[in-house]
């Protein structure tokens, strides 16, 4: 097409609509088609269209199309926020088309097969304490310290490198876990002559100590994302350990019965990522999500900072189910599928996508659950049931995506609602209550929380058990 530079006045003309673009003095190119059929290279690339009556092939020269690289890729695919939005309301939507009917759950006789994993020969042959330390904080974990320690070491002063050995390293490690057991106000005073503590004065002296403590590390800070970055982690400096430790955890055989709950690691440092829990018996330190034993042993374990629902720390198989059930679906990747491993959690996780999504993996959920995550169960209001005397409960069933879920309420002290996938009411057992009026145990009330015939504890006891982990 030929150019041609309009005018002022032909401008205000177009824009007042008085003249049209075919009145303007200029006129397309005329193209020969022989001509412009010689610039077109024979290429074989077929594009194929196909609709109900035919198949049709046309032969085109392709563009040259610049290749996205991984890294954008990734980011471009990205779960948007309008995205998030959509599933939640779609969730929302599928929950309120429930319907629940009051009936007695009946478990499936496949839930109690649980076949028990074996300890390997390796951990087997662990017998003192000094043995499990080292199982978990083997060679390679001290290799890794030490390498990234002795690298920052260069990196903040590069004419004075400190160094340190692997014998040093395990002897710096251990004052540590020595002073925070017997505790003095001020480190140094664990070297003093008066009141120091011989088996770290004996150990390694004050300046070593205090030398290696100014350049420990644990991963590169050169790999560091900034802050404003959307891949940047918060736990950077840690994760290596963590995953270190995780990846030992988690190879230990897992119990049929598991828990998932927050801990506190109590400190006293400045850091956001410090919270307050009130009901914890340290108020102030590090959140921790973990998945444990009802003995308390921690199989996997994760910390809180604030970024539990980004879209890259779940996998592309794994539906968003929001963040407080996200961090179950995180930390129950190690659960073997289909071996009827049962798992716990209070009502800050439980959900009941989360339930069913458990069940399709073939593992069974009991949790407490809020009322309001529950919608359109007919369950008697709470005003009705606290006129009920102790020892009331009702059941509701319903089946979402193909699982049926039962929803129990049950009035003890106070009212207890429950979720789960594979356990009811039945068998309904009695227990003896406190009475408060002849202050003696007398009253005999129902109870609910026995999970199938052949076990002897209540779930209540694998709740307790991220307590002592």
């Amino acid at each position: 097409m030929a150019k041609h530079i309009l005018s002022d006045s032909q401008i205000i003309d177009l824009m007042n609509f008085d003249i049209s673009d075919d009145d303007l003095d200029c006129s397309d190119v005329e193209f020969d088609l022989n001509d412009v059929l010689k610039h077109i290279d024979d290429d074989t690339t077929p594009l194929v269209f196909q609709d109900e009556y035919q198949e049709l092939q046309q032969h085109v020269n392709p563009p040259d199309l610049e290749v996205e690289n991984e890294k954008s890729f990734f980011i471009n695919n990205r779960t948007t926020q309008s995205q998030k939005k959509n599933t939640q309301k779609y969730l929302k939507s599928e929950l309120t088309k429930l319907k629940w009917r009051e009936a007695n759950f009946c478990p499936d006789s496949q839930f109690l097969n649980f076949e028990p994993v074996p300890l390997p020969v390796e951990i087997s042959k662990l017998k003192t304490p000094i043995d499990f330390f080292s199982y978990f904080f083997n060679d390679d974990l001290y290799s890794h310290i030490k390498s990234e320690s002795i690298k920052y070491s260069v990196q903040k002063n590069i004419n004075k490198p400190i160094t340190f050995t692997t014998n040093e390293l395990e002897q710096y490690i251990g004052i540590t876990i020595f002073t925070s057991i017997v505790q003095i106000a001020n480190v140094r005073k664990y070297w003093s002559s008066r009141v120091g503590y011989p088996p770290i004065k004996c150990t390694m002296g004050q300046k070593r100590f205090e030398q290696i403590k100014s350049i420990i590390h644990f991963n590169d800070n050169d790999t560091a994302l900034p802050r404003n970055h959307e891949d940047h982690d918060r736990c950077h400096k840690l994760r290596p350990i963590f995953d270190h430790l995780n990846k030992q955890f988690s190879s230990i055989p897992l119990e049929r019965d598991l828990a998932i709950d927050e801990q506190l690691c109590a400190t006293k440092a400045r850091s956001y990522l410090k919270q307050y829990l009130p009901l914890k018996p340290h108020k102030w330190g590090y959140k921790f999500f973990v998945l444990c034993s009802s003995k308390g042993y921690a199989y996997n374990f994760e910390l809180y900072t604030g970024q539990e629902n980004f879209e890259k720390f779940r996998l592309n198989t794994e539906p968003d189910l929001m963040a407080s059930a996200n961090v179950v679906v995180r930390l129950s990747r190690i659960i073997p599928e289909k071996k009827n491993h049962r798992l716990y959690f209070d009502n800050y996780y439980t959900t009941i996508p989360l339930v069913q999504y458990m069940a399709k993996k073939g593992i069974l959920t009991l949790g407490t659950v809020r009322r309001n995550r529950i919608p359109n169960c007919k369950f008697p209001s709470e005003k009705i049931m606290l006129k009920e005397p102790r020892g009331t409960s009702y059941e509701y069933l319903t089946v979402f995506n193909n699982v049926p879920i039962t929803s129990v309420i049950w009035k003890d002290n106070k009212l207890v609602t429950l979720l789960s996938s594979y356990c009811g009411i039945l068998p309904e057992m009695s227990i003896n209550r406190f009475d408060k009026k002849s202050k003696r145990n007398m009253e005999e009330i129902s109870r609910v929380v026995k999970i199938t015939p052949c076990d002897k504890v209540p779930s209540c006891v694998f709740i307790l058990g991220i307590g002592f982990s």
